[in-house]
């Protein structure tokens, strides 16, 4: 790598762990509530709202999400997106205090306790495609069981990086640190060597 000074950084082993980002839908009002009342895990943000009426956003992941969800709502809504095949999709999200008030392109308005959504995930940095490193399908760099990528030397760690077994990355923090865990006693593995 050269750096803007002019020199060139050499290193014998790298691990990638710069995260994703998240892409929300253009859905006005809603990267404000990201995180609160808008969120993507059930088991993360579902249970302090448990008996209330859920809210999934978009068709996309609404089977996936519903089968999550009913056991602790009180009631699931699925409200379309711009471009799913049915239904006026949302136009707008406010917080009420309460809740969220969802208004949709045909004027009316849905109260929910709270949201979720699937954002499309993208990579933090631009290092994947700078290095050519293989992806999976959900566009996360694919790696081994030992976080070793299509590339020797360089290993990727956390919701950046997964195995080609699993649909997506697990987004969380504890199997971010566990994978970050193997990723740097893959890299001191690699730079001992084979043992006699």
């Amino acid at each position: 790598m050269t750096l803007a000074t002019g020199e060139d950084l050499v290193a014998r082993v790298v691990i990638l762990a710069t995260g994703v980002r998240d892409e929300l839908p253009q859905v006005d009002g809603l990267q404000d509530l990201w995180g609160g009342r808008v969120a993507q895990c059930p088991f993360c943000h579902a249970h302090e709202f448990a008996g209330g009426r859920f809210g999934i956003l978009g068709t996309g992941p609404a089977a996936h999400l519903t089968a999550l969800l009913e056991p602790i709502a009180g009631s699931v809504v699925v409200l379309p997106l711009e471009g799913d095949p049915a239904g006026a999709p949302v136009r707008a999200v406010r917080d009420t205090g309460d809740g969220v008030d969802v208004t949709l392109a045909d004027g009316s308005t849905e109260h929910v306790d709270v949201l979720f959504l699937r954002p499309e995930l993208h990579q933090g940095a631009p290092f994947a495609a700078q290095l050519g490193l293989a992806r999976n399908d959900s566009g996360a760099i694919r790696v081994d069981e030992l976080q070793r990528t299509s590339l020797p030397g360089v290993m990727a760690a956390g919701d950046l990086a997964h195995v080609p077994a699993l649909p997506m990355p697990m987004q969380s923090v504890v199997m971010a640190m566990a994978a970050g865990q193997v990723a740097a006693s893959a890299a001191v593995m690699s730079l001992i060597g084979p043992r006699p």
